[in-house]
């Protein structure tokens, strides 16, 4: 029913996303791989890339580094291939299979998604701030300062592990 992630349990439950904004898949056991992909691509992901046998981090590692690093913005298949040419050289050891659309690829991120984070919780906080002092509803008043303390802590939280991250200077 379920699969467990590092940051919860993904259900496997069909969704109408654009390809775009599909989720890709990456599999690095190398468990029932066949039944993995057929339920991840029916629940919507726009593919599924894992691997046939068994393989060690650093090898993970190294082709992913290559797909989505050297590779990013080629067609998956594509990329997939010349990230395993890359770590095998002449080795016949190709573990990685690739199911779902053919002409799929990973899109570089040009977005400031910490910069869009950043403002909408100071916009959001603002917002609360504002209905905890001025609404005309007790409940509401109640209600909105918890909220907008919890998007403070979440905007500290945001500046001292990414922002800071991101540039030390600051």
């Amino acid at each position: 029913m379920a699969m467990k992630l590092h940051d919860g349990n993904w259900l496997y439950i069909s969704h109408g996303f654009p390809p775009e904004s599909a989720p890709l898949f990456v599999n690095n056991a190398c468990w029932s791989w066949h039944q993995l992909s057929q339920r991840t691509t029916f629940a919507g992901a726009r593919g599924y890339l894992g691997s046939l046998f068994p393989i060690t981090d650093a090898e993970a590692q190294e082709v992913a580094q290559n797909v989505f690093g050297r590779y990013l913005g080629r067609e998956l298949v594509h990329a997939i291939w010349l990230a395993q040419r890359e770590v095998y050289g002449a080795s016949r050891r190709r573990p990685y299979v690739l199911v779902g659309l053919p002409f799929i690829s990973i899109k570089p991120n040009h977005t400031d998604a910490v910069g869009f984070l950043d403002r909408a919780l100071v916009s959001g906080i603002t917002d609360w701030s504002k209905k905890a002092k001025e609404s005309p509803y007790a409940d509401v008043r109640r209600n909105a300062e918890p909220y907008a303390r919890f998007l403070h802590e979440e905007l500290n939280k945001l500046r001292s592990r990414l922002i800071r991250r991101r540039h030390p200077d600051r």
